[in-house]
């Protein structure tokens, strides 16, 4: 189970930004009729987000064996290792790039 959390860690992150973008901006917006002035947090609430998920997106891309070797036990063959780690390395980049995409959205899309 430790070997899919860490191969999985990028998507993971990146679908923990959507569920934060996404279920943040529907309750506000849909409360929004009864407080003003809440786009200004939104936007801080949406930044903060990103500026995290981006962080956590990162570490597979900087530090695949220190990820790996927090997550699960290295018990297998080295070319397994390599594979996996590859691997890990691969859906972090392209996690990477949706979130900067959602991003990019956040500063496009007016907020509500």
């Amino acid at each position: 189970m430790g070997i899919v959390l860490a191969v999985l860690f990028g998507p993971l992150v990146w679908a923990a930004h959507l569920l934060v973008l996404y279920g943040t901006h529907a309750v506000v917006c849909a409360a929004a009729a009864r407080t003003a002035g809440t786009t200004g947090l939104l936007v801080l609430v949406f930044a903060l987000a990103t500026a995290l998920a981006l962080a956590l997106v990162a570490v597979p891309l900087l530090m695949p064996r220190r990820l790996a070797g927090l997550v699960y036990w290295r018990g297998h063959a080295e070319g397994e290792d390599r594979f996996l780690q590859s691997l890990m390395r691969w859906l972090a980049g392209l996690s990477l790039v949706a979130v900067v995409a959602n991003g990019i959205a956040l500063l496009m899309v007016p907020v509500c």
